[in-house]
């Protein structure tokens, strides 16, 4: 089994802090937004491609100093090919089962469940099976038509109370390429998960675990939270001496300068060359 993660998206909700970085690589507790859930997946898949675009030398350096780069493999697009239009080219040299992840997704939550599902789901015949995620606002999200694990099609955003949206990850199997049109462009939540839904191979898993959306601002910061909370983050024992008073969960990257009497954390992320002024209070914030 292989995966994708989509990491194309521009970021444009998250700037200022996309404005030299493509938003998958925003530093978050220390490393990129989307190591979090590249760790979940991981174990799971012999190797993961980055379906990027953007300035693609940004990506290589990336890929040079990464600590998966052993298992990465990167599919740059010179032009932004949607959620679909990149896995489309992808299924073409790539032979499924296939796990595609929303690079911004942050999932606190174990994927083998969801996995055994779906490939059970593969032998009675179904051609795609996505991670439904349970909320109890479903508004923001548009949301998923459920009649047992079928998924029988997709209702729009506005519609209010508690649902299950589409989590963000889904698996491909055999077959699955039939559904995606011939077009250069396209989107897998409009266009190809409809088509399937419509023909009756399209199942869902039902989870209820955190998860942020970390394609905004706030989203970001809630990404944060899950994170530093998260038995996988490699800095729980991140500590300094730089600082008077912190209150942890926190990260300070080793070339920030962190003025005197600063008060730093919880959840705090302090990237790159940041300098913290004399006396600056700072919480749930990346900097």
């Amino acid at each position: 089994m292989e995966a994708a993660l989509l990491l194309g998206g521009e970021g444009r909700r998250l700037k200022p802090l996309t404005d030299r970085l493509p938003k998958p690589l925003v530093p978050l507790g220390g490393e990129p937004l989307f190591h979090h859930t590249l760790r979940r997946v991981l174990p799971h898949v012999k190797r993961i491609h980055l379906l990027t675009a953007g300035d693609p030398l940004i990506w290589q350096e990336y890929a040079k100093g990464s600590p998966f780069r052993e298992v990465l493999a990167i599919s740059h697009e010179e032009e932004r090919l949607g959620t679909g239009g990149g896995i489309r080219a992808l299924l073409q040299r790539v032979r499924p089962p296939l796990v595609v992840v929303n690079g911004d997704l942050v999932l606190e939550g174990e994927l083998t469940p969801f996995l055994e599902f779906s490939r059970n789901a593969a032998s009675r015949g179904q051609v795609g099976v996505l991670l439904a995620l349970h909320v109890p606002d479903r508004s923001p999200y548009g949301s998923l038509l459920l009649q047992g694990e079928r998924v029988e099609g997709f209702q729009e955003k506005g519609v209010g109370g508690e649902g299950w949206i589409y989590g963000g990850i889904a698996v491909l199997f055999e077959g699955a390429e039939e559904y995606f049109p011939t077009k250069k462009v396209l989107s897998l939540e409009r266009e190809v998960f409809p088509s399937m839904a419509e023909a009756g191979v399209l199942s869902a898993f039902r989870l209820r675990a955190p998860f942020s959306d970390a394609g905004t601002l706030r989203g970001l910061l809630k990404a944060q939270r899950i994170i530093m909370d998260s038995p996988l983050w490699p800095f729980k024992e991140f500590t300094s001496s730089r600082l008077k008073a912190f209150t942890p969960p926190l990260y300070i990257s080793p070339q920030a300068r962190v003025g005197r009497g600063c008060s730093v954390g919880p959840y705090v992320t302090v990237a790159g060359e940041v300098a913290l002024e004399e006396g600056a209070r700072v919480e749930n914030s990346v900097i």
